[in-house]
């Protein structure tokens, strides 16, 4: 997805070094047999930074207090009224025992590793507003082998929620799968301008 020089705090960090990969996998329909298990985590999406060019484009300005602390101001009376909405739905968020929502959402990633080194996961985001658009992964490392599964994309997300299943293949040895952690890999950009990184939910497998 193409960045905007507005968000430079967007620009990717650090690139996560893991070996060669394939393409997005479909989902195999795998489910864990007796001797698999199915982890689930959950962590906080929290606002980085802002981006302007994305927050004009919907209607909103950013601005910076007296604190050198951005936020955006809904300007059009469509953004206002997005903005009204988006607030009511925050607060009546309701936040599932275990589940730790950020200033943006929430992110969760849940999965097993099969006997034919795949890796099938679940993974989706949540946040409290309207999405512009967004980037997501699942890195998978195992002892001898890595891989992942990207994609990207553009709102307007019905409730700001997105949700994937799909199977890593060729992940050789026990392991961690993850959401990378406040990186630009794992983000959502709000309709306000407000750009959302994922607090890195992950599990390990055998």
């Amino acid at each position: 997805m193409k960045k905007r020089t507005a968000a430079t705090t967007f620009a990717v960090i650090a690139a996560l070094a893991i070996g060669p990969s394939t393409a997005a996998i479909a989902d195999d329909g795998s489910t864990p047999t007796n001797d698999e298990s199915s982890y689930s985590y959950t962590a906080p999406l929290d606002i980085v930074a802002y981006d302007a060019e994305v927050a004009e484009a919907h209607g909103y300005r950013i601005e910076t207090d007296e604190n050198g602390e951005q936020y955006s101001v809904p300007v059009t009376p469509e953004a206002i009224a997005e903005q009204e909405r988006d607030e009511a739905a925050a607060e009546s968020m309701v936040q599932a025992r275990g589940t730790v929502y950020g200033n943006c959402g929430t992110s969760s990633l849940t999965g097993f590793k099969s006997r034919n080194d795949t890796v099938t996961f679940s993974t989706s985001f949540a946040i409290s507003g309207s999405v512009a658009e967004y980037d997501w992964r699942v890195n998978v490392y195992g002892f001898i082998s890595n891989n992942y599964w990207s994609t990207s994309g553009f709102g307007p997300l019905a409730g700001g929620t997105k949700s994937w299943t799909g199977a890593i293949p060729g992940v050789v040895g026990p392991g961690t799968a993850r959401v990378p952690a406040n990186s630009a890999q794992a983000a959502v950009i709000k309709t306000n301008g407000a750009v959302c990184w994922s607090g890195g939910p992950s599990f390990g497998f055998d």
